[in-house]
């Protein structure tokens, strides 16, 4: 989905989607998007069940992961 820059900057605003973004960035943008940098990817598979004395949770295998000192 591909969201104008009017409705990102609503979105940073209103639901804190964005922190730390400068004040030229938030009154005269360049462009109209913006980079997200993921921590962790997990795939998530199977069902889960929440009974009173019972549970079974998801299975979750971790993709890949974001490293900082490799950027």
């Amino acid at each position: 989905m591909v969201l104008g820059i009017d409705i990102l900057l609503k979105l940073v605003e209103e639901k804190k989607l964005v922190d730390g973004l400068s004040e030229k960035e938030l009154k005269n943008p360049e462009g109209c998007g913006f980079d997200l940098r993921l921590g962790k990817v997990w795939e998530i598979s199977g069902e889960t069940f929440l009974g009173i004395t019972d549970r079974k949770s998801v299975e979750a295998k971790l993709l890949m992961e974001y490293d900082e000192r490799e950027s």
